[in-house]
């Protein structure tokens, strides 16, 4: 199988019409590693531009936050879903968005090399 390779910049048209017949499958894979995912977002942003539309999505981590925002939402959608993550992210305490997300709690463990573990709980 051939794989190609091309790098979309935003606001850059590509010199010649993408052509599903000869790209085939398009895949969009996210890694993880939390500031990566704003680029990745940018990535699916430029790929929107030149009308490039990724049959797969596949990440971990961020990469799959992303990856889900995407394949969850219909194809006019998706952007829009993307940048709203992204402004509350940015804008929004880190600590209220994971209570919200966790049940109006806030949580985290910590194993000990005694073996004992301790858990510390925040209110929202």
């Amino acid at each position: 199988m051939d794989t190609y390779t091309y790098t979309v910049a935003s606001g850059v048209k590509p010199e010649s019409e993408f052509d599903k017949k000869t790209l085939g499958q398009v895949v969009l894979v996210f890694q993880g590693g939390g500031a990566l995912g704003a680029y990745q977002a940018g990535v699916y942003e430029a790929m929107q531009e030149v009308g490039l539309e990724p049959d797969w999505v596949i990440g971990t981590s961020i990469g799959a936050i992303n990856a889900s925002l995407i394949a969850g939402n219909p194809p006019g959608k998706r952007l829009a879903r993307l940048q709203e993550f992204w402004r509350r992210i940015e804008h929004g305490s880190f600590r209220q968005m994971a209570a919200a997300a966790w049940g109006g709690r806030f949580a985290w463990g910590q194993h000990h090399d005694d073996g004992r573990w301790s858990e510390r709980v925040l209110p929202a």
